[in-house]
């Protein structure tokens, strides 16, 4: 689904508490989000939505797995 169809379909569906950017991010790295389109943001808002140690933590991936 393009990035058009999942904002149409995002405002349709959810309540909005605070303004959205016109773009929708695929995945995260560290303290980098990247949009559907393979732009590369820097997270300036790590703690909100995500933990203060990043997107995907290699260390914190290993350790989980380790345990699991």
């Amino acid at each position: 689904m393009d990035t058009r169809n999942l904002l149409s379909t995002a405002g349709n569906r959810l309540l909005y508490t605070a303004v959205r950017p016109d773009l929708v991010m695929e995945r995260g790295e560290d303290m980098y989000l990247f949009d559907t389109g393979g732009k590369r943001y820097l997270d300036f808002i790590g703690g909100w939505a995500v933990n203060c140690l990043g997107h995907c933590p290699p260390a914190l991936i290993e350790v989980i797995e380790s345990q699991s």
